[in-house]
């Protein structure tokens, strides 16, 4: 008895350690991932599950599968993105935390987003945004609407991408936001660009090129790309190559390669338009080469997604294995101290009973005495 005692107390102050770890755990697993060190951040979060095991209602859990959701989207793993989100959003739907199921919900519709899934990702979009609606972020809400415009913009949906992009334009303005402001005056530019609308996409760009660098680097090729875009439209070839031509500069020298194809499809346009067919077929190869190359590593990066799997599966194995064995040990512990209680009480039982049968002996054999003296 003393054994189960003492294993007992064991676990319950190894599982109160654990509780006071996860505080640790979790603001380690957010460092490592904003400095981009993704091993740390996945073993991070990896030991908060090990920790929480299947308690549902650590806000920690769920922070750990977000976390491993956003590393495996950076890594290209879509599927496994997806998988840690929508465990994510099982737990904060559970727990009633909106805040958090928006974000899951948010986030998935991104990974669909990346992989051109558009009806899927305006699906998650929508679901996302009605929950900030009763939610009192606004911030958070015109990311929603940006989300949603930016898929509509994609499928051609034109009058709804202009109405979701102007509503968020509307709160970036409200919270002196100058990113979000630009980001949805470029969505905009994109819906003007689709409707061949360039006297108001004129405009825009004019208002946009005074804010150039104060932009993100993403910011400024989408900037580039779409002023180079206008300049094609209204016949101003060569200043439209200067823009793309810079827009190439900046994006090789900060290794944007997957910004790249997007830019060689307008220069390609732009050369085709000058009659310049010996540059356009320069540009052409430079752009099938690089297209190729992202291609291979999409590639690359399914099979390595596929070996990230098993590897994650085979570990979850063995963890299922070993927590199986100490219960079976667990359970051959309790049971061998339960045949010794019911030894002990079954000797005790004999002895009781030998030792009745003695007296019992001693007991008649002094009352025939008696009887014959």
């Amino acid at each position: 008895m003393r054994i189960f005692t003492t294993f007992l107390f064991l676990v319950i102050g190894v599982v109160s350690f654990a509780q006071r770890d996860f505080p640790y755990l979790d603001s380690s697993a957010f460092s490592f991932l904003e400095s981009n060190n993704y091993e740390a951040a996945e073993t991070a979060a990896l030991e908060i599950l090990e920790i929480a095991n299947k308690d549902s209602t650590s806000i920690y859990k769920i922070n750990a599968y977000t976390i491993l959701g956003i590393v495996n989207k950076n890594r290209g793993y879509y599927y496994s993105s997806i998988e840690n989100y929508l465990n994510a959003l099982k737990y904060s739907d559970k727990i009633g935390d909106t805040a958090r199921s928006s974000a899951c919900l948010n986030n998935i519709g991104i990974v669909y987003k990346l992989q051109k899934k558009y009806s899927e990702a305006i699906s998650y979009f929508r679901q996302s945004l009605h929950l900030e609606e009763g939610l009192n972020n606004e911030l958070q809400r015109s990311i929603r609407l940006y989300n949603l415009a930016d898929a509509y913009l994609e499928v051609d949906s034109l009058n709804l991408a202009l109405s979701y992009f102007t509503n968020s334009l509307i709160i970036e303005e409200a919270s002196n936001n100058l990113e979000g402001v630009i980001y949805a005056k470029i969505g905009i530019g994109n819906v003007y660009l689709k409707r061949s609308d360039y006297l108001n996409l004129g405009y825009l760009l004019e208002e946009i090129g005074g804010q150039l660098f104060s932009m993100s680097i993403e910011l400024r090729l989408a900037y580039r790309e779409l002023s180079a875009e206008y300049l094609r439209g209204i016949g101003q070839l060569s200043r439209a190559n200067d823009q793309l031509d810079s827009a190439l500069y900046t994006a090789d020298q900060f290794e944007l390669s997957y910004l790249v194809p997007a830019i060689l499809r307008v220069k390609i346009k732009v050369l085709e338009a000058q009659e310049q067919w010996r540059d356009a077929a320069r540009w052409y190869k430079r752009y099938v080469e690089l297209t190729e190359q992202l291609n291979s590593e999409e590639i690359n990066r399914r099979l390595d997604e596929l070996s990230y799997n098993y590897q994650l599966q085979k570990k979850q194995f063995e963890i299922e294995t070993l927590q199986k064995e100490k219960e079976l040990e667990q359970m051959k512990r309790e049971k061998s101290e339960n045949l010794w209680h019911l030894e002990r009480r079954l000797i005790l039982y004999i002895l009781g009973v030998i030792i009745f049968i003695i007296v019992f002996i001693v007991l008649s054999l002094k009352k025939i005495g008696r009887f014959i003296n």
